[in-house]
């Protein structure tokens, strides 16, 4: 039986000390639902319950490192985890690797983790995903492992955004409204959509990647401050611009 890893090697080479991450890969058949979480995947298919019970088991394992309320992690009708009190996460899974990444909300406000298979972004894709300058990047990009890898590193850090936003927006951004600047091991997110994100953030949104093997992992944080007696956002700055 497959065994969940915490904490994540691969998301422990980016993230502070006070976030913790989980993962475990080749989890196909070897990873149940839990009786809690039964009906949200009762009419699912295989491969979407073993998909879901992975990352439910790698949220829970680093949920229970994090010495969490709770090791239960609920679900929004439109599939948005349901984070126990007193904590933040996200989730993320491709075919091979399921990874979760887990913070008090007294430290952290939001999280956007995706985790990416190399190769799984075709370029047949790319026009409904990337804006022209990005598109212009890749073409650039002479040897097609390196373009591989930087698709791949595009989809990933705008998934990432996504997951980050969306607790704060509660709005639908499409692909094509985010461009992201890749600046070696780490990224800029630009949107192109106004959202209420602007209202509550300073400064850029930033983020970082990790890359193993033949998967690659986006992650933003974005910290919590009460110091002032309004919480506020301000993106986590521990990586070089």
């Amino acid at each position: 039986m497959p065994m969940v890893i915490c904490p994540s090697p691969l998301l422990a080479t980016i993230c502070p000390n006070f976030a913790i991450g989980a993962e475990i890969r080749s989890f196909r058949g070897g990873v149940f639902v839990s009786e809690e979480n039964e009906l949200h995947v009762r009419n699912a298919s295989q491969k979407r319950r073993d998909e879901f019970a992975a990352g439910r088991s790698c949220a829970a394992a680093a949920l229970k490192s994090l010495g969490a309320s709770s090791l239960e992690v609920g679900r929004e009708p439109g599939g948005a985890p349901i984070w126990p009190y007193g904590a933040t996460g996200s989730i993320s899974h491709t075919d091979q690797i399921a990874a979760a990444l887990v913070a008090s909300a007294k430290e952290v406000r939001t999280i956007g983790l995706d985790v990416e298979q190399i190769g799984a972004v075709k370029s047949d894709l790319w026009p409904s995903l990337f804006s022209g300058a990005e598109r212009t990047k890749l073409a650039q990009t002479s040897d097609l492992f390196a373009q591989s890898v930087l698709a791949t590193m595009l989809f990933a850090a705008k998934e990432a955004f996504y997951k980050a936003q969306w607790p704060i927006t509660r709005q639908w951004i499409d692909f094509l409204e985010v461009e992201v600047e890749v600046r070696g091991g780490n990224f800029v997110v630009h949107c192109q959509k106004h959202t209420a994100w602007e209202q509550g953030t300073r400064g850029p949104v930033l983020g970082a990647f990790a890359i193993s093997d033949d998967v690659v992992a986006a992650v933003i944080l974005v910290r919590s401050n009460h110091a002032d007696g309004q919480p506020y956002l301000n993106p986590l700055q521990i990586w070089p611009g």
